[in-house]
């Protein structure tokens, strides 16, 4: 398997791709979330030196007890980081001949007008955590060649989905719930003929740690 996002391949099978967090928000559940710009990029650095194949960069918390930022918020926080992007990784080489240079930027955002402007300005990935409910998502990461990695929810970003059950049953319903996600995907992408555009599915961080089960939000 080839993928190809905004002009770059890589082909599969190869060692797993290693993804580096890069959280700008003051509240982020891995307790590693700064507003601050020059620690953001710090931080990527770091990923980097460490092998990280793709910088995955986000300015609102995934917690669902936790109120919503705006979007002009959000775009402020993830834009200057964009910007600088390049320092991430310039003068640094690769610590192996299978770590991904320079790596890719990932956006992770679930709002159509950041990733519009993410996308146009410099991402490679759009990280949505959404579990596309429209197909706009799509629709603009195939505007501008980049890749779509789909998280798998059972609820829209920052509502803690309350549903009854245990982690064991939570878990046993997964497989059957991924199935039906991974076909509805299906005919958004045939609907939409945007089957070129380079998508993955990840089950499913929103389910299993994000408001799936009460008691289960950080």
């Amino acid at each position: 398997m080839i993928l190809t996002v905004t002009g770059r391949t890589v082909e599969f099978p190869r060692r797993p791709l290693i993804m580096g967090i890069v959280n700008i928000n003051d509240d982020s559940f891995a307790g590693d979330g700064s507003l601050e710009i020059e620690r953001a990029v710090a931080t990527a650095q770091a990923h980097v030196l460490f092998g990280a194949d793709i910088i995955d960069v986000g300015g609102e918390s995934a917690r669902t007890n936790r109120s919503q930022i705006d979007e002009d918020e959000e775009s402020a926080r993830i834009m200057p980081f964009i910007d600088r992007f390049r320092e991430c990784y310039a003068g640094k080489a690769p610590v192996d001949g299978l770590q991904l240079f320079p790596p890719l930027l990932s956006i992770n955002t679930w709002r159509p007008k950041v990733a519009e402007a993410a996308l146009r300005h410099g991402g490679d990935l759009l990280n949505d955590l959404s579990a596309l409910p429209t197909d706009e998502n799509a629709v603009i990461a195939a505007k501008y060649g980049a890749g779509l990695l789909i998280m798998h929810s059972v609820g829209l970003p920052k509502h803690g989905t309350r549903t009854s059950g245990t982690k064991t049953s939570s878990a046993r319903s997964l497989a059957f719930s991924s199935k039906k996600f991974a076909r509805r995907l299906l005919r958004v992408f045939l609907l939409k003929r945007l089957c070129s555009t380079p998508a993955s599915i990840s089950p499913s961080k929103n389910r299993i740690t994000f408001g799936s089960i009460e008691n289960w939000n950080s």
